[in-house]
């Protein structure tokens, strides 16, 4: 379809301005985080011109991606001129029974993808897919692509959350748009297009530092064939679109302290926007993110300060229209009591029960093994080896630090709320607590790569200042390999 190709060439315009992609035979390994960038971008842009009141069809879709498309690739010729070089270095090929594995593991998760997006495609639409997802989307799509007050500021009996962010909605009145109709059952094709991206996207970023294929794809096809992750897409419901973006926003922040360059915290930022802009959790999950990166700068003592603010402006920036406009016309969570009143010590004190059932939940839902194929654990294992072992230090305490506050913010959400506690954990349905944990997995299965990659010395961290630009598949020189690996 048209519109999956534009954000992909927006997205490859973002990765050619980052340094990321610099030759025509990169882009083809380069589609997947092309892809999820470009959505990332393109929708925090139009957020923008939609609160604005710009009305958001598919005329202002092209228009937008071609002015964005247009400043990346100006950026980057700027940036040429400079003489900065590309921010991925040159990978040798691999050997001949690796690139096999490779090809056949990276075949059969394709056909999982495509055999998913296709056979799940007629399922009914119901819950909060209708109730806040497809409610918004086909409001955008019936009301010309605008705020509809009657809609957007309405109080209706049963309130779809007014409060959440547009990016899903927004996107799928788009497809709407270019499906020529209402489908509300083959819109789900474009969440399966997303979930397949994130795998790439994790991948990409990990081979763009040297990391072998062998590491990679073990843990990253764990978090491509998650039953629950599948089930939550084949619904329709935003948590994976949301952890799509926190999970690689992350990784990409994480290898930018890992010794990347400012390009890959960049890349990051624009993913954390998109996170932002796709649930009320992606809000908190990038915050996350960027604190934790801020205590891993502090506590190093790393002068990279700057850096940090401008990754934080631009995903500030891309998150702030809808904030905004939610703020000026009163919206909010109405599961949540008044700021004053969550900090009410005799408040708090009285709901110790709902604290204690929420930890026991979480916790037991990223333990089920049924679920995230031991995910989670894996990670916590591997981040608790590295700090014992210190290898990568900075690197497991970023992502430990990064996953413990969107783990409190949640806890902090389930103590406060006022809906009954039970409706929130119920473990049999796609009730909240079952589903929230999906930016966490995400982030933690992204993390965990990067950790084993650490422990078992794999790819030597390529310089980030090497002048050519790989195409992302391969071995490292042997001349760019060092001791970084081991900081």
């Amino acid at each position: 379809m048209a519109i999956h190709a534009v954000f992909a060439a927006v997205g490859m315009a973002l990765l050619f301005a980052l340094g990321m992609v610099s030759r025509v035979r990169d882009i083809p390994a380069r589609l997947g985080p092309a892809y999820l960038s470009g959505v990332a971008a393109v929708m925090s842009c139009l957020v923008l011109l939609l609160v604005v009141g710009v009305p958001i069809r598919l005329p202002e879709l092209a228009l937008t991606s071609v002015l964005l498309a247009i400043g990346f690739v100006a950026i980057r010729l700027w940036l040429r001129r400079r003489g900065r070089p590309p921010a991925v270095a040159a990978l040798e090929a691999a050997g001949g029974m690796e690139t096999l594995i490779s090809r056949v593991a990276v075949a059969a998760i394709g056909l999982y993808f495509a055999v998913g997006a296709t056979a799940y495609a007629k399922l009914a639409t119901f819950g909060d897919d209708w109730a806040f997802w497809s409610f918004k989307g086909r409001a955008l799509y019936d009301f010309g692509g605008r705020l509809k007050p009657e809609v957007f500021l309405a109080r209706p009996a049963h309130p779809p959350h007014l409060d959440y962010p547009v990016l899903q909605p927004l996107l799928e009145s788009l497809t709407f748009r270019a499906m020529g109709g209402v489908h509300l059952q083959e819109w789900h094709i474009s969440l399966w297009i997303l979930f397949a991206s994130f795998v790439w996207t994790v991948g990409f970023l990990l081979r763009s530092r040297g990391v072998s294929m062998p590491i990679v794809l073990a843990p990253l096809a764990a978090l491509a064939l998650s039953p629950y992750a599948s089930q939550i897409v084949m619904v329709g419901y935003a948590d994976v679109t949301v952890a799509c973006f926190v999970g690689t926003g992350a990784l990409a922040i994480g290898l930018w302290l890992d010794g990347g360059r400012y390009e890959y915290a960049l890349l990051g930022a624009v993913l954390l926007a998109g996170a932002a802009n796709a649930k009320n959790e992606g809000e908190t999950a990038a915050a996350a993110v960027l604190v934790g990166a801020a205590v891993v700068l502090g506590v190093a003592r790393e002068r990279r300060w700057g850096q940090w603010l401008g990754a934080s402006a631009v995903a500030a920036a891309g998150a702030a229209p809808w904030i905004l406009w939610r703020s000026a016309h009163g919206l909010k969570n109405d599961d949540l009591p008044s700021l004053g009143t969550s900090l009410d010590v005799g408040y708090l004190t009285g709901r110790l029960d709902r604290l204690g059932s929420a930890i026991d939940s979480l916790g037991s839902q990223l333990a089920m093994t049924g679920r995230w194929l031991g995910v989670f654990p894996c990670f916590l294992m591997l981040a608790i080896a590295c700090i014992a072992t210190s290898t990568a230090r900075r690197q497991a305490t970023f992502y430990l630090a990064t996953i413990g506050l969107m783990l409190a913010v949640l806890l902090w959400i389930y103590w406060i709320g006022r809906p009954p506690i039970e409706v929130w954990l119920a473990p049999n349905s796609f009730h909240s607590a079952n589903r929230v944990v999906t930016m966490i997995v995400f982030t933690a299965g992204a993390g965990a790569i990067h950790l084993a990659a650490r422990l078992l010395g794999s790819g030597g961290w390529l310089p980030q200042a090497a002048a050519r630009s790989g195409s992302g598949a391969g071995r490292p020189s042997p001349a760019n390999s060092g001791d970084a690996i081991r900081r």
